[in-house]
């Protein structure tokens, strides 16, 4: 997803101009696919290995478990 950092007006315009570009239900899936973890991300890896180094023996069932939600976050579906 983009992040809006614009400094100026046209800067602002041109990143607005994205919001135009679509992708088709294909192309989603592939990089839905592409963008997969193989394995626990940065930081939940840190994490999981820092409460084990500063005393913290906690169990959290599925604490760092890919997270799949049905919210739609800018994504248009065609």
């Amino acid at each position: 997803s983009p992040l809006i950092g614009a400094r100026t007006v046209t800067q602002l315009e041109e990143n607005l101009k994205s919001l135009e570009f679509k992708l088709t239900p294909e192309q989603v899936k592939r990089l839905d696919e592409a963008s997969k973890p193989a394995d626990i991300p940065f930081p939940n890896s840190f994490v999981r290995n820092y409460d084990r180094f500063i005393g913290k023996n906690i169990e959290v069932p599925r604490k760092f478990e890919a997270i799949s939600t049905s919210c739609n976050f800018g994504r248009i579906n065609l």
